[in-house]
């Protein structure tokens, strides 16, 4: 004979979908690569999982699950940044930033998603002291830095003829005769004029910071 039985199949399984703010994080069950968010996995054999979230400049995310026969399981996750920001302005403005030695930009400047820790801050500017100090990045924090650059330059007005006299210091050009307000490095310095069909003219000067210099 023959017997005829009807029989429905429960399932072994559930679904599980994953979100993450951002998205784009790898996404490892069981320590397997299973893609990145947002995910949708539509047969999870029933059991105990391990999740876990991986994206740069993010802390990873951890945590143990369970999949339940015939479940539909929602997993929006937000990872936690693991960096910060450094925002630097000075006076004067135009100031090189070196962060542990990479040129970073000019003041004003802001650096996102930097990676928490300890740098190397270096703000310079030509004729004014460099300033170098340690700052901390926190995560999804904004550190804000002000700094003010002390000169090291004096000033230099020449006067005189022949106008249009090429005026050098140190035996480098800067300028041309009359040269008005001049901001020159401190330092010993030889100031020479020169012309054509003219004698030379030099003068030794000692500059030193936020002196003036009438010549």
């Amino acid at each position: 004979g023959v017997n005829q039985v009807q029989a429905t199949l429960l399932p072994r399984f559930g679904s599980l979908s994953i979100t993450s703010q951002p998205p784009e994080a790898a996404v490892y069950l069981n320590d397997q690569l299973k893609g990145k968010t947002p995910l949708t996995l539509a047969q999870v054999a029933s059991g105990d999982y391990s999740i876990k979230l991986n994206k740069d400049l993010y802390h990873a995310y951890e945590e143990k699950f369970t999949i339940t026969d015939g479940s539909d399981n929602q997993k929006p996750i937000t990872l936690s940044p693991a960096f910060g920001t450094l925002s630097v302005k000075s006076v004067p403005e135009g100031a090189e930033v070196r962060v542990d030695g990479q040129l970073r930009g000019n003041t004003p400047v802001s650096i996102p998603e930097l990676p928490s820790g300890e740098y190397q801050l270096s703000v310079q500017l030509p004729l004014y002291e460099i300033m170098n100090t340690k700052v901390a990045i926190e995560d999804g924090k904004i550190n804000k830095q002000s700094v003010f650059l002390a000169p090291r330059f004096g000033t230099l007005k020449i006067t005189g003829s022949p106008e249009g006299a090429t005026v050098k210091a140190n035996g480098k050009k800067i300028g041309l005769l009359p040269l008005i307000n001049y901001h020159i490095g401190t330092g010993s310095m030889e100031i020479t004029l020169e012309q054509i069909n003219y004698h030379n003219s030099s003068k030794f000067l000692q500059i030193e910071t936020e002196g003036h210099y009438p010549l």
